[in-house]
């Protein structure tokens, strides 16, 4: 069986990037919008949200240096899984990305880090930033 998954979308919040053992490991909320019509022809949009992992050299050459708040890309990867019991013995459970390829769209210039919190195209639309992806 094939897992890959190919998925657009803009980064809604400012990439972690930390020291996992030897190597580099970034993560970021990847946000993209499907807009479609209900029966009575009235247009909606719902958002969709998904953590993308990147290791190694793709970390800390492309997420670390690229990938800022609101720029638009396509990650290409396998769709993992993990799970786990919390403090209060309840099991949970995520999805995200397995980054092997991210290719930039838009202009191609290093990001400036600044303390904003929230894409500009996701504003207002239900995501402040401060989830836990």
């Amino acid at each position: 069986m094939i897992n890959s998954t190919t998925i657009s979308g803009y980064v809604a919040a400012t990439p972690k990037v930390e020291t996992v053992g030897n190597t580099i490991k970034a993560s970021f909320p990847l946000c993209n919008a499907e807009v479609y019509k209900d029966k009575n022809g009235v247009k909606h949009e719902r958002l969709h949200k998904i953590t993308v992992e990147a290791w190694g050299g793709l970390a800390e050459n492309v997420v670390a240096v690229w990938l800022g708040l609101g720029k638009q890309v396509i990650v290409n990867g396998p769709l993992c899984s993990s799970s786990w019991q919390d403090k209060n013995g309840n099991w949970q459970r995520r999805n995200y990305i397995k980054a092997n390829e991210i290719e930039l769209l838009g202009e191609a210039r290093p990001v400036e880090r600044e303390p904003k919190k929230v894409a500009p195209d996701f504003v207002g639309a239900g995501f402040s930033g401060e989830e836990n992806f």
